[in-house]
């Protein structure tokens, strides 16, 4: 899931309708946290709200590139754009050959228009209902529970995020360690190191960022996100330019005409896997919102043109090294791509050092709205108050360290854990609820209009995405654990 700030998903869970003073989560600052009444005038440059839930879950300009304007154009396609680019397209070229290229390419394109479908719908769904948040959308769609739904959603797909991510940076550090002393990498992978020596590099990974995590605000790491997505760029673009300069060489360089080359198509359930990790990689619902609360006027029709551009700039990406990766190692490619390059190639290790530090100091980005969603649901601060102070962000913050610590050690491969945070929580966040929220809403709109028959062909796949994507991840779990 991106790396573009999680925290801006905040929107998704603090109150509604409530007046108080907060503490930006960014800077620190008091602010003013209220509803304020706006006239829904219909129109190009109008908003589409009834009511503007201010705050800072709609201050964009503090997490977004110092060189974009807050509220224009560009500010709003980075960060729509930067909310997806994130580690997963790394795994997409180790997942083509389980499922063949042209599958793989066909489903990276229709989940970009599908995303892109969905979000345009939850736009006309909040103009239908008057609000102005994507909570307030599914409440008005489901009523309280929907908010709670909503919530258990984002939950699974943070925490797993997490998980993810750190599982990365660990993997990452022990190659660089290994190379770096035996001049060799692999190794300790297929040999398999001590549970207690990787349980120790989770920890001690999570010690260096829990400070972070029990701080009230998020301004010392408010520039983390936009280093993160700078650098999966570079790195994309240079496994692309790797890629393009191995199978040109041919020969040894390349897997193309060989037994291991990835096949155009291939049958079977792995598309399963590949359409849970390409869900991760497709979340601009997660920022839709605040976005559009940001631009200039709050014009929609400009908002559903960054959108479009968003969604073709990281389907482009994602193609491009997924179609690239499969066709110079195929067969052969990590589920990482970037340890098919070896490591005397220094770049790479540049490369997997940064992504080591910003996969690490994500951590907390991620943990802050993850906190927040159960905060909202249980209400904690009724029970975890003690000595007239809120401790319950640095105890959930506390628990969901020990429950990543056991995810990442009950679940050893990267790609399930992926497709886990895919199938059950963007599965749920960015397909069912959106789907299921425009159906519910656009009564006016006939069963046989185009826009609704879509929507329901969509909901049908974020329900096999949810459903049997996750059961056959999780059966693939059991198999790995029972040795099979």
């Amino acid at each position: 899931m991106s790396q573009k700030s999680e925290s801006e998903a905040l929107s998704l869970t603090r109150g509604r309708g409530r007046s108080r003073m907060v503490d930006c989560p960014h800077c620190g600052e008091e602010v003013l946290w209220q509803s304020v009444p706006f006239g829904s005038v219909r129109g190009a440059s109008s908003p589409i709200i009834n009511d503007v839930e201010q705050g800072p879950q709609t201050d964009m300009g503090h997490g977004g590139l110092p060189c974009l304007q807050p509220g224009s154009m560009p500010a709003a396609l980075y960060t729509l754009t930067a909310m997806s680019l994130g580690i997963g397209v790394f795994l997409l070229p180790g997942l083509v050959p389980s499922v063949g290229i042209v599958p793989a390419i066909l489903v990276l394109i229709v989940f970009a228009l599908a995303t892109d479908f969905l979000c345009e719908r939850s736009l006309e769904a909040a103009e239908i209902a008057g609000v102005s948040t994507y909570e307030s959308l599914v409440e008005a769609a489901f009523g309280v529970w929907g908010t709670r739904l909503l919530a258990l959603g984002m939950t699974l797909s943070l925490m797993f995020a997490n998980a993810g991510h750190l599982s990365t940076a660990v993997q990452m550090l022990k190659d660089i360690i290994e190379w770096f002393f035996t001049g060799e990498m692999g190794k300790w992978e297929r040999e398999g190191v001590a549970w207690y020596k990787n349980t120790f590099l989770f920890v001690l990974l999570l010690a260096f960022v829990m400070p972070f995590c029990f701080r009230p605000t998020l301004g010392s790491l408010a520039h983390i996100s936009s280093i993160t997505v700078g650098t999966v760029v570079v790195t994309a673009i240079t496994m692309v330019f790797e890629a393009l300069v191995r199978v040109i060489r041919g020969g040894s360089h390349s897997v193309l005409g060989t037994p291991d080359a990835a096949p155009a198509f291939v049958g079977g359930t792995a598309i399963f896997q590949f359409m849970s990790v390409a869900a991760i990689v497709y979340c601009a619902q997660l920022c839709l919102f605040p976005v559009l609360h940001e631009l200039k006027g709050r014009s929609v029709p400009r908002m559903r043109r960054a959108l479009r551009m968003a969604s073709a700039g990281c389907c482009t990406v994602y193609c491009s090294v997924a179609l690239m990766g499969s066709l110079a190692w195929g067969k052969k490619a990590d589920a990482n791509i970037i340890y098919s390059v070896p490591m005397n190639d220094y770049w790479v290790d540049l490369l997997g050092f940064l992504l080591i530090i910003c996969l690490t100091l994500l951590y907390p980005i991620i943990n802050y709205p993850l906190v927040n969603a159960v905060q909202t649901v249980l209400s904690t601060e009724r029970f975890l108050t003690f000595g007239g102070r809120d401790h319950s962000r640095e105890v959930l913050s506390i628990f969901f360290a020990i429950a990543v610590v056991v995810i990442v050690s009950c679940v050893p491969d990267l790609d399930d854990i992926f497709s886990l945070c895919g199938s059950l929580g963007q599965g749920l966040v960015c397909w069912i609820m959106p789907s299921v929220s425009y159906l519910r809403l656009a009564t006016g709109r006939p069963w046989f209009a185009p826009s609704k028959l879509i929507t329901v062909l969509l909901l049908l796949v974020g329900l096999s995405l949810t459903g049997f994507g996750s059961t056959l991840t999780i059966m693939h779990i059991v198999q790995q654990g029972r040795g099979g």
